[in-house]
């Protein structure tokens, strides 16, 4: 991120040009210039001026036509300039006079409670001292780059039913125990803030609650400093499923220490709570239109998350008729009579505030008092909606910079026990009962049949088999009680349902049960349970969707739900080199070699995986496989298993130092899971990651302390200033390698500064190696710099350690401010710099802590550590090779192929190619070899010397009074 001047906040008429032109604003290049248009002028004629790109407090952000500037600067429009290249944000805050910034974000205008800024992208902070002097809210937005539509068109939803008996038992049915019930997990994450660790099991988390309440739910992602997610269900409306209501409130948190503690629990659990409640009540009732759950990510470093969701969902086309925005709705405030619940809405949102205060009137009578400001607030994610013409509210406990605000908001000291447990009861009903008037429950005169519960069964008990977990896995039968639920005003009779899978990973066996008849508000449950396997290959998340087809005396109603697969997701993790028996006990592949493999997997998948067996394979022939199979009893979802024993195999003593020789291990588990995974190890080699598999790196260190820019392990996204390369669009591994370790990962397009380090350190820790063997270690690794651009540059450092006693103590392998913006290998002889131990790990560290802030940007790629060759004769009495045959390879082949084959004893091998008609071609060997690994290579030629035809061709070895075929395709 680079700093720059502070500019004007106003300029006038030739001088405003002038500087326009030289800051490349769109005056002289598209024709427009951004300028702050009073709010009092009105939408409609601000935008007469030009594209609004938004609406605040303080008035609206117009792109100026050029020819329209003097009529604009009459109105009292002042100038936003902005240089290339630059962002835009409006930073709410109480007193915009005083607020001071972190360099290099730049001020360009104040106005009341409103300070327009301008950055390379990163999100602008406070400084410490105006964090603490200011009260009430302090929350930066980012102003979108593009012209906003106005207000859409919506189709107006019929008049609102009053004392709707179907909303009241929603709203009855949301208490003071369930809200806390979703409270407490909340808080419990101690943070969830957006570029902690935490944020990735606390948006898993409420995925599992919307999907737990028959929701369809899926992660909505976006980019901000790598991948982050915000998390959607959805609830299909019954008449108009094309008009959508949403319901949201933001999951993230954020302190003065962010990384370590920030419970959160008004700000904003509370409003997340909120959400998750009204998904669990209403995914029980039917409406008319389309209900959207939405837990937002990214609030917190000025609406990331949300913005994003609103530009996709605006692309679609998505008909949003309302958004109802909760946001710290646990702090009751000081009130001696009815607590507030304060309503922000712009003009155009006016209707949804009356909604809401007659929501509160008629469903929580005398528990809240509503109060409506109509003024543009955009300060939380209902301005994300506002940016795209949609209409939205923010319900919040008090006014944003009012006497009451929570005197916890933004502290460790944000916890549950702190707050009443009745006041966020009844805001969270308020907002219910609005969104259910909004979407309007459905209730028919005559009978109507809806999807209610479904239950697993796969206890092993009757027609089912499984682990008993109720939920489905890989290779279960499963038996299904379905629970259908009449939500008309008359009986259901005749019933009967049939189970259509619609998944390939559900097969059908019993699909057709009767039911009794289903009184009105009652439900009824098949008589006979429902059967359908799933397949042994299901992946893990995967949705098994179904129709229900139910026939009562009006007619057939199809019904749909979905069930989740969980499924083991196993993957190579590390192996360790064991040449101890038939090496020379460096911990290398080193040729000649008998090595033992202990392999580590990973399952990061969403069930446990029991009695785990892989069968190892190999294409390689300098490769010799004598022990192929090996098992692991139970590798716990999340966690990691070593197979047992480890694998044999045998190096080649024609192997060369540097050779990839790959392996594929062939895995099932529990009731027929299946999978692949291949590895490689390296002759000559100790260890090597090509970063493209997690090899149990760690990213972070409890001190790091950067505020963007941490280390992510990812695909880049190449970013560049003043042309010049700073992170790299590719790893450095060869195609089809595509991940390497970088520091912050932007979006694609976005400016160089969006993601770079601020703020402190990042670190970057491998795991640890035992080198007490290794002959001359040695480590090498590609790696990216970037620290000669933007503001101050050359001013930070670029940090590489080596400790031999577990991370103790370290030793610099690198320490320089020299920037290289393209991949550079680095490669260090380790007894240079310590001795050799069991306990070796290295670090990478990139910072951000030279005054003024720099462009920083790191990658670390192909991490290796190698020793001398030694290639070893193993005895061969101990060797114990099984006999085999190796693929040829190439194959397919131009003109010829190499095969290799292994003897376990001295003795005859015979190796003849045939054709496809059977007859003989060529014999390659016959005669006798010594036990171990052998190589030939067929030319292509026959007998005869002549060149054969393309075609396939099947090449067998005799040995050992048995026989092993294999093919070849010569393409010419």
């Amino acid at each position: 991120m680079s700093s720059r001047s502070f500019a004007p906040a106003h300029l006038c008429g030739v001088a405003l040009i002038l500087v326009l032109f030289a800051l490349g604003v769109a005056v002289g290049q598209t024709g427009a210039a951004p300028y702050l248009v009073p709010a009092d002028v009105g939408v409609e004629r601000a935008a007469d001026f030009g594209g609004i790109r938004f609406e605040g407090l303080s008035g609206f952000l117009v792109d100026i036509d050029a020819a329209k500037v003097s009529a604009v600067e009459d109105l009292g429009a002042v100038p936003i300039a902005l240089a290339p290249g630059e962002t835009c944000w409006v930073y709410l805050v109480e007193d915009g006079r005083i607020a001071e910034f972190e360099p290099p974000a730049r001020v360009l205008h104040r106005s009341g409670h409103e300070v327009f800024l301008a950055t390379d992208g990163a999100t602008p902070m406070l400084t410490a001292s105006s964090r603490s002097a200011l009260q009430g809210l302090k929350q930066p937005v980012r102003i979108p780059d593009e012209p906003r539509p106005l207000a859409r068109r919506v189709d107006a939803p019929p008049a609102q039913k009053l004392n709707d008996p179907l909303i009241q038992q929603m709203v009855n049915e949301l208490t003071q125990t369930s809200f806390v019930a979703s409270w407490q997990p909340l808080d419990d994450f101690e943070t969830r803030y957006t570029l902690a660790p935490q944020s990735e099991l606390a948006t898993q988390w409420i995925l599992d609650q919307f999907r737990s309440y028959g929701l369809r739910a899926e992660f909505h992602y976006y980019q901000q400093s790598g991948q982050r997610r915000n998390v959607i269900a959805t609830l299909p409306g019954y008449v108009d499923s094309t008009q959508v209501v949403y319901i949201c409130g933001h999951m993230d948190s954020i302190s003065d220490t962010p990384t370590v503690c920030a419970p959160g629990a008004d700000d904003n659990a509370s409003g997340t709570v909120a959400v998750l409640e009204a998904a669990r009540i209403m995914s029980q009732y039917q409406f008319q239109y389309t209900i959207k759950f939405a837990a937002f990510n990214g609030e917190e470093q000025g609406l990331l998350g949300s913005a994003a969701y609103c530009n996709d969902i605006s692309n679609a086309g998505e008909n949003v008729i309302a958004a109802f925005n909760c946001d710290m709705i646990a702090y009751r405030g000081t009130d001696t009579g009815l607590p507030d619940l304060v309503i922000y809405t712009n003009t155009a949102s006016q209707a949804l505030a009356t909604t809401m205060t007659n929501a509160i009137s008629m469903y929580v009578p005398n528990a809240l008092e509503p109060i409506v400001h109509v003024e543009a607030l955009s300060g939380s994610d209902h301005a994300s909606f506002w940016s795209k013409g949609y209409r939205a509210i923010c319900s919040i406990e008090d006014e944003a910079w009012g006497s009451d605000f929570c005197p916890w908001y933004h502290t460790c000291n944000d916890r549950i026990e702190r707050y009443p447990q009745d006041y966020c009861t009844y805001c969270a009903r308020a907002n219910l009962a609005a969104v259910a008037m909004t979407a309007v429950p459905f209730a028919p005169a005559g009978p109507f049949l809806a999807m209610g519960s479904v239950v697993v069964d796969d206890d092993n008990l009757g027609g089912s088999s499984g682990n008993g977990d109720g939920i489905p896995n890989p290779g279960e039968t499963i038996q299904l009680t379905t629970t259908v639920r009449n939500l008309g005003l008359s009986a259901a009779t005749g019933v009967s349902g049939v189970l259509h899978p619609a998944s390939s990973y559900a097969a059908a066996i019993d699909t057709v049960s009767a039911w009794n008849d289903i009184p009105p508000s009652g439900q009824g449950q098949n008589l006979t349970q429902f059967r359908f396997q799933v397949a042994g290959d299901a992946p893990d998340g995967e949705d098994l969707d179904f129709t229900l087809t139910m026939t009562d005396q009006t007619g057939d109603h199809p019904l749909t739900f979905s069930l989740q697969v969980a499924a083991p997701f196993l993957a190579y993790r590390s192996h360790v080199v064991d040449d101890a028996t038939h090496g020379n006990g460096n911990g290398v592949a080193d040729p000649g070699e008998v090595l033992v493999l202990p392999v580590t997997l990973a399952n990061t998948g969403g069930q446990e995986a029991a009695s785990v067996v892989a069968l190892m394979s190999t294409t390689s022939g300098r490769l010799t496989i004598i022990d192929e199979s090996a098992t692991a009893a139970l590798i716990p979802s999340g966690g990691q298993g070593v197979l047992a024993p480890g694998y044999r195999v045998a190096v080649s003593a024609l192997a060369v130092d540097g050779e990839d020789l790959a392996m594929t291990l062939s895995i099932t588990a529990g009731s027929g899971y299946t999978t692949q995974t291949s590895f490689e190890i390296r002759v000559g080699s100790f260890f090597v990651d090509e970063v493209e598999a997690d090899a149990g790196w760690s990213l972070s260190v409890p001190d790091d302390n950067a505020t963007t820019g941490r280390w992510v392990r990812v695909d880049p996204n190449g970013t560049q200033q003043s042309g010049q390369q700073v992170q790299p669009e590719d790893d450095h591994t060869p195609a089809p390698g595509t991940i390497c370790f970088v520091t912050g990962q932007g979006q694609v397009g976005g400016s160089a500064g969006e993601a770079d380090v601020d703020g402190g350190k990042t670190t970057l820790t491998s795991p640890v190696f035992n080198l007490l063997n290794v002959v001359n270690p040695r480590v090498t690794y590609w790696r990216w710099y970037t620290n000669n651009l933007g503001n101050n540059p050359n001013e930070d450092t670029w940090l590489v350690q080596v400790s031999s006693n577990g991370g103790t103590s370290w030793v610099d392998l690198e320490r320089t401010t020299v920037s290289a913006n393209s991949w550079q290998q680095k490669s260090f002889v380790l007894s240079s710099y310590i001795t050799p131990t069991s306990q070796v790990v290295f670090r990478f560290v990139a910072s951000d802590v030279g005054a003024g802030g720099s462009l920083v940007e790191a990658a670390v790629d192909d991490f290796e550590i190698d020793g001398t060759l030694s290639p070893v004769n193993a005895p061969d009495a101990e060797a114990r090779f099984t006999l085999s045959l190796g693929e040829a390879r190439p194959n397919p082949a131009i003109g010829g192929a190499t095969i290799a084959f292994a003897l376990p004893r001295d003795g005859h091998a015979l190796v003849r190619v045939f054709g496809v008609d059977g007859r003989l071609v060529r014999t390659l060997a016959d005669g006798g070899y010594t036990a171990g690994p052998h190589e030939i290579v067929w030319d292509g030629r026959n007998d005869a010397g002549k060149r054969v035809g393309p075609g396939l061709y099947f090449y067998k070895l005799v040995a050992e009074g048995r026989e092993i075929n294999k093919r070849v395709t010569i393409l010419r």
